[in-house]
């Protein structure tokens, strides 16, 4: 369970720098470094992580953007392996060159927690962001979630929390989500520019893509009453106050405070139980959140979920998802998919390359937890299968066609099943093919699919009694059938 990202820390370079700087941008070269990371700011939580009530310590395999000014970048991670108060973080910077004498303003070490791929930096601020779907954890943040940002000159960087938000709790079960509205239309989360005063914290100077609404998504099987859940929003003056709905999987129910709230870093405003005692009406569940499903254990490696992701019950379609995106939406081309440059070659993450061989590689093969869509909306351990998975899936259960809900019954051999329905994909605006069941897996294909790079999926008709493997653009809308390790 994440035990950090609640307060700063201090991070100090190990190795020594001469007071000479070698800087030739023609001849950048990788080098190695390794950052000591203490979590140094604990009186700015109200949140109790370790027994003391008052420290936060970093857990194992810990990541951050390092950056070194708009030049270089690299990801740093930590060593630990326990959770511990201090911890080294190594990784490498591709540094430059050349000799600028000694009195010359260098480049300031930024650095940003969680690390992201598409965090970045312009040597004056850096770039990040706060999604409007958060996961949940009991007791803290989601793992690698809340955002920590750090600036230093001499190479000790303390980390300083951009956020603040809320603390909650639910009376209620069976609530599976719960949606933060700024009710005077305030941006709660978004991509932000975030700088630093003068009083050496952290300012966010600029937002885009921004939001009034934040949905937390509960971890398998509903908030639990009692437990303490949070939320991550922006600093800022709510003008109207906030409207706060509980959401099941097909009912919602609603409070406002309609007085003017402000949100400062690194506190958290508390809102426990204000669901009880409201009534629940129908509409407004998995439509504004998302429904969870049960974990079904069918004698394999993961269990499975027992419906798609964004669906209610097992034979409803659910959403449709491009690979690596997050949210559905209206247009499922190239023009919209979000790792999409310039052409069907290149891409900003997951992006394939040709080594000398002429073998087609890639810089990630899995996608990373942030570009999870079940990870994202579900929290706790949910996340995209495999396709190794879906491999098993279909190699070792049966599988037995049910004409009148369209869709397979898989019977794992211990005797538990779920169903599949035949969802068809999305192309553009239009659902195609519903006579196919079509279910994206995380895995990118080695060698590719195609020049672009495909994805796995698996398919299945009527007439084919098993999964066949399958690769696809990755702008397609598919369907997502969970996993749970």
């Amino acid at each position: 369970m994440k035990k950090v990202a609640l307060a700063g820390s201090a991070l100090l370079m190990v190795a020594a720098l001469s007071c000479t700087r070698e800087l030739d941008i023609e001849t950048p070269v990788s080098q190695e470094y390794v950052f000591e990371a203490v979590w140094a700011d604990g009186s700015d939580t109200r949140t109790a992580l370790q027994s003391d009530g008052t420290s936060v310590w970093w857990t194992t395999g810990e990541e951050i953007n390092v950056f070194y000014g708009s030049i270089a970048s690299g990801k740093f991670v930590s060593t630990n392996t326990e959770p511990v108060a201090l911890s080294s973080f190594s990784g490498s910077l591709p540094v430059v060159t050349g000799t600028v004498e000694g009195g010359h303003s260098a480049p300031a070490f930024w650095g940003v927690y969680p690390y992201d791929a598409a965090n970045t930096c312009d040597g004056e601020s850096v770039t990040l962001t706060v999604p409007a779907r958060q996961p949940a954890t009991d007791g803290t943040f989601a793992d690698k979630f809340f955002p920590a940002v750090a600036v230093s000159q001499d190479f000790a960087l303390a980390f300083y929390n951009v956020c603040g938000g809320a603390r909650f709790s639910v009376a209620n079960t069976g609530i599976y989500a719960v949606t933060f509205e700024a009710v005077g239309g305030e941006n709660l989360v978004g991509k932000v520019k975030v700088g630093f005063g003068s009083d050496g914290k952290p300012v966010v100077r600029q937002v885009s893509e921004g939001s009034a609404e934040v949905t937390v998504n509960a971890p398998a099987g509903g908030f639990v009453p009692g437990k303490y859940y949070f939320a991550a929003f922006l600093p800022g003056t709510l003008s109207q106050g906030l409207k706060v709905t509980y959401r099941t999987a097909t009912q919602s129910a609603s409070i406002t405070q309609s007085n003017s709230l402000t949100t400062n870093r690194s506190r958290f405003g508390t809102i426990d139980r204000k669901d009880e005692g409201l009534t629940f009406v129908d509409g407004g569940g998995a439509e504004g959140g998302y429904a969870m499903p049960e974990a079904i254990d069918l004698g394999l490696s993961v269990k499975w979920a027992s419906f798609n992701l964004g669906a209610t019950k097992p034979e409803e379609y659910g959403n449709y998802y491009a690979w690596g995106e997050t949210e559905p939406k209206e247009d499922y081309s190239w023009s919209t998919y979000k790792w999409y440059l310039d052409n069907e070659t290149t891409f900003s993450k997951y992006c394939p390359y040709w080594d000398s061989h002429g073998n087609m590689k890639y810089d990630k093969t899995i996608l990373d937890p942030e570009d999870d869509a079940a990870t994202v909306l579900l929290g706790g351990n949910w996340r995209m299968p495999k396709h190794t998975e879906q491999e098993e899936l279909r190699t070792k259960c049966t599988w037995t066609w049910d004409e009148t809900k369209k869709g397979f019954t898989v019977t794992g051999s211990n005797g538990r099943s779920i169903f599949l329905p035949a969802t068809g994909y999305m192309s553009g605006n239009d659902l195609q093919l519903t006579s196919y069941g079509l279910y994206w897996s995380s895995t990118l294909i080695p060698g590719g699919g195609g020049d672009n790079g495909d994805a796995y999926f698996y398919g299945f008709t009527p007439s084919i009694t098993e999964w066949t493997l399958g690769f696809g653009y990755r702008y397609l809308g598919l369907p997502i059938r969970a996993v749970s390790d």
